[in-house]
C-alpha cells in the first residue's frame, strides 16, 4: 500500500528569499511532470533564478532542485 499523497510546493528564488509558486499533490504524476517541464524551461531563460521542490510544511524538506544545466537533481 502506498503511503497518503503528500502537498508539494514549487518553488523559486530569483531574489533572496524562497516564494511559493505552486503547489500540487506528489502522487499526481500529470502535475509533478509539468511542474517539472515548466521550471526547467524557465531555469534555461533566467540561470541566475533557483528552483526546487519542497514538502508543505513549516520547516520543508528540499526533494529536487533543477539548475540550467543539469536539470532536476535529487536532494
Amino acid at each position: 500500500m502506498n503511503a497518503a499523497a503528500q502537498t508539494l510546493r514549487l518553488e523559486l528564488n530569483n531574489t533572496g528569499s524562497w516564494k511559493v509558486v505552486n503547489r500540487f499533490k506528489s502522487d499526481d504524476d500529470h502535475a509533478t511532470s509539468v511542474v517539472q517541464e515548466s521550471a526547467y524551461a524557465l531555469a534555461r531563460l533566467d540561470t541566475k533564478a533557483k528552483w526546487r521542490i519542497s514538502t508543505d510544511e513549516a520547516q520543508p524538506k528540499v526533494l529536487c532542485y533543477c539548475t540550467h544545466d543539469q536539470g532536476w537533481v535529487t536532494t
